[in-house]
């Protein structure tokens, strides 16, 4: 039965057993050379399984099935040599540099693409300050008019103007009341002065000034009926004007109101598309590290493959392939 160390050398029980604790008795049959920290004896073979169980041997020619069968479970020792070349060999390859981020899976955040400060504080901080209390005052000044266009009554400019009217109207009353009184007065004069100042001349002459105070005060009546209808008709086309523009005032208010958001809108939707753009590019750019890092280990397998199967064409191909001065140990 051979075994062989790591390093390839062909080695004996007591080559090991010190190892465990046994001393080799050279004295002792082959069921009982080694003599343990108890005094007890056990064989060749408890050795060889205490090697087997702690890795520390690789069976030979021959040996493979007694190896097996004593829980070996590793390759024999053209495979083994094979492996241990190849990982010899590529000692102090430098490994791959992942710019991974093992916590997160993307990449390191030196190599992330950020997202700028946001700045829809700032469009949203003039907008409240500056616009929407403009276009509150607006909207205020839009329903008063509104609320003049539905009313029944009179508009207040036409309202001043009615008052305006039946001041002056009672100025023109007042003026003829000054107009008939002096006439009159002339009048008695006049005929107390010719002498024919009786009761029937008095009568007539207070007649005629009064039916000539009566039409002209019909006259300022007249007219300042007409001032008022004329007033009341002005201001229902005011009103019917007015309504008839209410939907352009609250459409262009709207339009208004629309434009001061349309930019922090227009920054909303940029700012959400970049931030969309900066995940896929860091997503991609995690993708082609990971696709890197796998091509790289493939790369390393293949030489490692390569350099194990040149390990077993020279076991192949040599004289002594389990010599310990081999290539594939030195």
């Amino acid at each position: 039965m051979g075994f062989y160390n790591r390093s390839g050398k062909e080695i004996q029980p007591q080559d090991i057993s010190e190892q465990f604790g046994y001393t080799f008795n050279p004295m002792g049959r082959g069921d009982s050379r080694f003599i343990g920290p108890n005094g007890e004896q056990v064989s060749d073979q408890a050795i060889w399984k205490m090697g087997i169980d702690q890795n520390l041997i690789i069976p030979g020619p021959g040996s493979e099935a007694d190896a097996r069968a004593m829980g070996y479970t590793g390759g024999n020792i053209e495979q083994e040599a094979a492996r241990s070349f190849g990982e010899r060999e590529m000692e102090g390859m430098p490994g791959y540099d992942s710019q991974i981020d093992p916590a997160t899976g993307l990449l390191r955040s030196p190599y992330q693409m950020t997202d700028p400060d946001s700045i829809l504080g700032e469009y949203r901080d003039i907008v409240e300050q500056y616009g929407l209390p403009g276009l509150e005052k607006a909207m205020g000044g839009a329903d008063e008019l509104a609320g003049i266009a539905r009313d029944t009554g009179f508009s207040p400019y036409a309202t001043a103007q009615m008052e305006q009217q039946r001041l002056e109207e009672a100025g023109q009353r007042d003026t003829l009341q000054d107009r008939i009184a002096g006439a009159r007065a002339t009048g008695l004069s006049g005929l107390a002065s010719s002498g024919g100042y009786d009761s029937g001349a008095r009568e007539r002459m207070i007649r005629g000034t009064g039916v000539s105070g009566l039409f002209a005060g019909q006259n300022i009546a007249r007219g300042g009926a007409e001032s008022r209808a004329g007033i009341g008709a002005s201001d229902a086309a005011y009103k019917q004007n007015l309504l008839s523009s209410l939907p352009g005032l609250y459409s262009g208010l709207a339009t208004t109101g629309t434009s001061m958001w349309n930019p922090y809108l227009q920054q909303a939707t940029t700012e959400q598309r970049y931030g969309q753009d900066t995940k896929q590019f860091n997503i991609d750019k995690a993708l082609a590290e990971r696709s890197g890092a796998r091509g790289f280990e493939l790369d390393k397998f293949k030489l490692q493959k390569q350099l194990q199967s040149s390990a077993r064409q020279s076991y192949a191909e040599s004289p002594s392939p389990y010599s310990f001065q081999s290539d594939l140990y030195t």
